[in-house]
């Protein structure tokens, strides 16, 4: 009878044990997906109407790409702006990645750094972030990164509406790594 009553114990604390353990995963993964749903909207990077005011067209949200990992979280938007021709183009692409570790941050930064540091439109950016540059293309188009603590920022685009444009697409990045 004893016996009996032992297993019987042991086989409730187990189970409730496992329950509680299930419960607390489940509230765990809601709780991450909560702060996911409402940390990484759009409007908190890049609002619809700043990116139509650089682009200085109408535009679109055209994709949004949120990738988990054990070590890297990575946030990506894709805005285009909208056209009645196919000739013309306009584009701001944009990504947040989070490492879990910092000196992984920082090698990624640096092999990006090493990459374009002998492009001639090279620009050290010193006042937002740890560390980050602008570079442009050969059309003229910037691209800026950025290291922030864990944090590395990403920012291009793809088309100049005006010679103020390059200025502040310089402060919207400023914006939304100063607000991460």
């Amino acid at each position: 009878m004893k016996r009996t009553l032992f297993f019987f114990i042991i086989s409730i604390l187990s189970f409730s044990s496992f329950a509680q353990t299930n419960k607390t995963n489940e509230e765990g993964v809601k709780r991450i997906q909560h702060e996911i749903d409402s940390t990484f909207h759009s409007i908190n990077f890049f609002p619809l109407s700043e990116v139509e005011h650089l682009l200085g067209k109408k535009a679109i949200l055209k994709d949004s790409t949120l990738k988990v990992s054990n070590s890297l979280m990575r946030y990506a938007l894709d805005y285009v702006a909208v056209y009645k021709d196919s000739t013309s183009k306009g584009r701001i692409f944009f990504s947040y990645e989070q490492y879990k570790d910092m000196e992984v941050s920082k090698d990624v930064f640096k092999s990006a750094l090493a990459e374009n540091q002998s492009n001639p439109f090279y620009e050290s950016l010193s006042d937002f972030g740890n560390e980050g540059f602008q570079v442009k293309d050969n059309l003229g188009y910037p691209f800026i990164i950025v290291r922030k603590g864990n944090r590395i920022f990403r920012f291009k685009l793809y088309y100049l509406s005006s010679i103020d444009s390059q200025r502040e697409f310089k402060n919207s990045a400023r914006r939304i790594v100063t607000n991460h």
